[in-house]
């Protein structure tokens, strides 16, 4: 239909282009006489008058009905028609090559692929609930558009704004907020011991190592037959290990013979025959 239109120099803006010569206007000043700026109906606010004294955001939404979609064959908003506007937009997306990184993909978004027409409609700024400086999409960035998709509106407690609370009760800058605090006095605490712990030598076996109620590890752990916790062996070994320790070094056991009470009996420089049964002949 624009096609078809003259060329006619417009009276209204002074330019040449395609327009309705019965009025002496271009196709655009004429669309603004019919749709003259007011406030609207439905709405309240100063916004071009599109139909029935409705702007075109409010006018969409009065001829919008809940109805099944003739294309995917689901429950949908539909404006105007009988499909919805996700079927629309795909059945006006065709197959071919994106403009911009030549992918070859089954639909193009205004001449290229998905990734890149999402891309387009991001901007490097501050998020508008978080407040993080990263790509934004609609003043957002993709972790709080995620969380507007799953958590409710409501009142935030802690900063009293209107943003989806999650699972916590805040908003998702509060909870981070906590998280953060929480974490950084996790940090702080001193750490506690569950025993009395601390380095030297044993007071039993000498090792420098952790010792608890001043011993260590294995001397604690043994059988607490002598005073020092370790076992009798062990415990002189240990003293004659160490330079200068008290007590009797220890010595291996003596090979089986002839019982003391004998050799006693038989004075120096005498000999007696070993007692009946001894195992020593010679």
């Amino acid at each position: 239909m624009t096609a078809a239109l003259p060329v006619v120099t417009c009276t209204v803006c002074g330019q040449t282009g395609l327009g309705h010569p019965r009025v002496g206007v271009c196709h655009r000043c004429y669309a603004r006489a019919l749709h003259p700026v007011q406030p609207c109906a439905g709405c309240g606010q100063t916004r071009r008058h599109l139909a029935a004294g409705l702007c075109a955001r409010c006018y969409r939404l009065s001829r919008t009905r809940l109805v099944t979609c003739t294309a995917c064959g689901e429950l949908r908003p539909v404006h105007f028609g009988d499909r919805c506007e996700r079927c629309k937009r795909r059945a006006a997306a065709g197959a071919g090559a994106c403009a911009e990184c030549g992918k070859q993909v089954a639909r193009l978004w205004a001449g290229r692929c998905r990734t890149c027409h999402a891309r387009g409609y991001e901007i490097t700024g501050a998020c508008g609930d978080c407040g993080d400086l990263t790509q934004l999409t609609s003043g957002l960035c993709r972790a709080c558009r995620l969380f507007r998709w799953k958590h409710p509106l409501g009142t935030c407690p802690y900063c009293g704004r209107q943003q989806p609370i999650g699972a916590a009760g805040g908003c998702r800058s509060c909870q981070a907020a906590l998280r953060t605090a929480r974490a950084l006095q996790r940090a702080r605490r001193k750490r506690r011991f569950r025993f009395d712990a601390t380095t030297g030598a044993c007071s039993d076996c000498g090792d420098v190592t952790r010792l608890i109620s001043g011993l260590c590890k294995t001397c604690a752990s043994s059988a607490p037959a002598t005073r020092s916790g370790c076992a009798p062996i062990a415990a002189a070994r240990c003293r004659s290990a160490r330079p200068g320790a008290a007590g009797p070094a220890w010595r291996p056991a003596a090979p089986p013979g002839p019982s003391s009470q004998h050799r006693q009996s038989a004075g120096p420089g005498s000999y007696s025959p070993p007692p009946t049964g001894s195992s020593l002949h010679l």
